[in-house]
């Protein structure tokens, strides 16, 4: 087996375990760029372990902004191999995402409180002052109606 196919054999099996997108040609200019890298001692020696590294990192994997997935276009740029080795995506941890102008849970449940905690006071002022006012007459108390 020569390294071509020994390095689609392998990126394609951690592409499988990790959620990768599976390399299913390796075109002329990703065979050239395998070449170019291979040529370099420490991505030659590295790209293994690289590969290894890289596989349970959760924004490698879709759980990031874009929900982008590593490929093997990304894995053979020049300075991808060194960045993974040293570290560079470790802490690259799945974001919340939440869609704009929708409250994250947390935010949704501290603005329920808050209603609840306005209605409380509002209810309690309410029973102080004899009613409840009128939506039809501003000013005006509706009396409160004992609810059992």
């Amino acid at each position: 087996m020569g390294i071509t196919d020994e390095f689609v054999t392998a990126w394609n099996a951690t592409a499988a375990a990790s959620g990768w997108i599976e390399c299913r040609k390796l075109t002329r200019a990703r065979e050239n760029q395998l070449r170019l890298r291979m040529k370099d001692e420490f991505w030659a020696a590295s790209w293994r372990d690289a590969l290894a590294k890289a596989g349970p990192i959760p924004g490698l994997r879709g759980s990031n902004d874009r929900r982008w997935r590593a490929n093997v276009d990304w894995f053979l740029r020049p300075g991808t191999v060194v960045k993974i080795v040293e570290g560079f995506y470790d802490a690259w941890k799945p974001k919340q995402t939440v869609m704009p102008g929708v409250p994250s849970s947390e935010e949704s449940k501290r603005q329920q409180d808050e209603m609840r905690e306005w209605k409380r006071k509002a209810e309690e002022e309410w029973r102080a002052k004899g009613g409840v006012p009128s939506l039809a007459k501003p000013g005006v108390l509706l009396p409160i109606d004992p609810v059992d």
